[in-house]
């Protein structure tokens, strides 16, 4: 009765956080949250209706594991009441928003597209002859060569900003406006996807194709009748993308697999439902598990490391690196596992310092997706696509599932903030072209933060 009525409650705030957002795909809370109730919301619903275990089976005796999800879901219902209330300290700042011309429009960003996939690929190019792009990966994931960070954002920034900027141009055509052709950005992505691939992640290849679905239902504000018509019209390509996705991500997980141990690691899980977990990195929340049953025996290191963490970053200030909470993990209980196994945002504040870290970490990355969502708000329409691509960058790939996590500065200043830079110096330079909106109707692009 305890672990229904905790789920019970963690569902339900999960609904009304997101009713909160007004369900606006087109806003950074409402990505956060929706993207965050799949590992926090979903998982553990999974588990506790015995569709799944635990993963991995052997670090988990009959259901020991109960007691641990009870106390897991009772942080993730403070973490979302706790990123609702970050998220509302923005709100006296409405009036302030970026430029509306802070990015390029999306005729401008399609060429920005490409050049980033170039830059992506000459980058790999020289291993790709070595070791080509499947065996690279092999060895990127294993870890035998030093990758770092920074080169894979051309590759990943090409790719979401690629998907982007097709679909609108897509939707444009359409609508009967004119728009240049999808060709370039839609190879930009291809290109960004295979490279960071290359790079050991599948990330820029699964995730970016999210930013299809938020471009292309971004001007729905809200549900109104109208609304749910449309999406009940629209729904079998929506569940035909979310297989796509799924669909991707298994894919790509048995390529690298093979090119590692010359068989699909995924096919020696018990049932569909556990490869699809172990594919799609669904097991998260398992770790988070993991670290909740054993908060007694656990040495914090307290909510400094979040700060040496950010401070690291900094030029000419910062210190070495952190250590990953993800890798710790990893490390002490799961042999040979090397690149880490992250806990979800939730998780790692919780590592950090408990219950109090967990407040913490929820209001930072509240505050920041209120700040994002005021950006996104300000733009121009024409500009929207480019902003809505790097929202589900920062979303899916940037930040962990809830918002701010241990390392997210790091992956802020290679795979977020050096692609912004790009597009704004692009933008300042390059001569200016005429854009018209994918929705035709620039108000339904106005993001409800």
């Amino acid at each position: 009765m305890i672990v229904a009525a905790v789920l019970l409650g963690s569902w339900a705030v999960w609904l009304v956080a997101l009713a909160r957002t007004s369900w606006n795909v087109g806003s950074v809370a409402t990505l956060t949250i929706a993207i965050a109730g799949l590992d926090l919301v979903i998982r553990p619903t999974e588990l506790a209706l015995g569709l799944d275990r635990p993963f991995p089976d052997e670090l988990w005796q009959g259901s020991e594991w109960l007691g641990s999800l009870v106390r897991a879901q009772l942080a993730v219902v403070v973490w979302i009441v706790a990123l609702l209330v970050g998220r509302s300290l923005v709100e006296p700042f409405r009036a302030v928003r970026a430029p509306r011309r802070l990015l390029p429009d999306t005729d401008r960003a399609g060429w920005l597209a490409a050049l980033m996939a170039a830059l992506g690929v000459a980058a790999v190019l020289p291993l790709w002859i070595r070791f080509g792009p499947t065996g690279l990966a092999a060895v990127a994931k294993s870890q035998t060569v030093d990758l770092p960070l920074v080169l894979r954002f051309p590759a990943v920034g090409a790719a979401y900003l690629g998907a982007a900027v097709a679909t609108d141009r897509v939707l444009r055509r359409r609508r009967g406006l004119h728009a240049p052709s999808p060709v370039v950005p839609a190879t930009a992505y291809l290109l960004g996807a295979l490279v960071s691939f290359s790079w050991g992640a599948r990330d820029a290849a699964v995730f970016a194709l999210l930013v299809v679905p938020v471009v292309a239902f971004a001007g729905e504000r809200r549900l109104t009748s109208d609304a749910l018509r449309r999406l009940r019209r629209r729904m079998p390509a929506l569940v035909l993308g979310a297989l796509l996705i799924v669909g991707v991500g298994l894919g790509l997980r048995s390529v690298r697999d093979q090119a590692i141990a010359g068989r699909s690691l995924i096919e020696t899980e018990t049932s569909t439902l556990r490869q699809v977990a172990v594919a799609t990195n669904h097991t998260r929340y398992d770790a988070f598990l993991l670290v909740m049953a054993d908060a007694e025996h656990l040495e914090r290191p307290g909510l400094g490391e979040a700060v040496d963490d950010a401070v690291s970053v900094v030029p000419l200030v910062g210190g070495a690196p952190v250590e990953l909470p993800a890798r710790t993990i990893a490390a002490a209980y799961v042999d040979g596992r090397r690149n880490g196994w992250p806990l979800t945002a939730v998780g790692d504040w919780w590592y950090l310092a408990g219950p109090v870290g967990v407040v913490v970490g929820g209001l930072i990355s509240g505050v920041v997706v209120g700040l994002f969502d005021r950006v996104l708000a300000g733009l121009d329409p024409s500009r929207r696509a480019v902003g809505l691509a790097l929202a589900v960058l920062w979303v899916t790939t940037v930040a962990s599932p809830g918002g701010w996590a241990i390392g997210t500065p790091a992956r802020f200043r290679s795979l977020f903030l050096l692609p912004v830079v790009l597009l704004v110096l692009a933008d300042r330079l390059a001569p200016a072209t005429r854009s018209t909106t994918a929705s035709g109707r620039p108000t339904t692009w106005e993001v409800v933060a």
